[in-house]
Parts: structure tokens; sequence; C-alpha cells
């Protein structure tokens, strides 16, 4: 399954606002791994953590941020995610990964 998140990092799910904190939410709702999220996005999994804890993103990747987001809730919406394992998220990810 998707590696527990740290009491920070829920924290400021919680708390706080803006894109990465929404892609953080959407990602954890989801059971997406950071780093399969990362591969996706283009970018390291250290990257997506900084994001999801509120980091500036640069400008560049908002549009692709937030087509993934709009892709994953659909996903969510008609019962294809949450993923019930690190497999089955690996498997969305391949078969979605020309969608973003």
């Amino acid at each position: 399954m998707v590696r527990p998140h740290g009491g920070k990092l829920l924290s400021t799910l919680e708390t706080q606002d803006g894109l990465g904190i929404e892609l953080g939410r959407v990602c954890i709702d989801a059971k997406l791994p950071m780093k399969q999220v990362g591969l996706a996005l283009g970018v390291s999994r250290f990257t997506i953590h900084k994001w999801f804890l509120g980091s500036v993103i640069a400008n560049r990747y908002h549009a692709v941020i937030e087509a993934f987001i709009s892709q994953v809730r659909s996903a969510m919406e008609v019962g294809r995610l949450p993923a019930k394992d690190w497999q089955d998220a690996r498997k969305y990810f391949d078969e979605t990964k020309n969608a973003v």
C-alpha cells in the first residue's frame, strides 16, 4: 500500500491552501504514491513532497498539475481510484501516462 504520511504533511494539507496542497489532498485521497506522481509530472518524489507542503511551484508546471488533478478526480468519480495497492496505482499510471 501507499506509504503512510507524516503528521506535518497531514496537518499542512488540512490547514493550508494552494495548488501543491490541492495536489496533495487529491493524491492522498486517490492513494497515489509520491514517486509515481513525480514520474507522471516529470519531477522527483522530493519535489512532490515539497509541493504537498506548500512550496512554490514554477509556473510551467501549473497547467500540467491542474490537468493531473482533474484527471485523478475524474478517475475517482468513476470508481477507478482510489488505488487498492501500489500495483494498482502503478497500473493506473501505466494506463494514463499519455493523458496529462
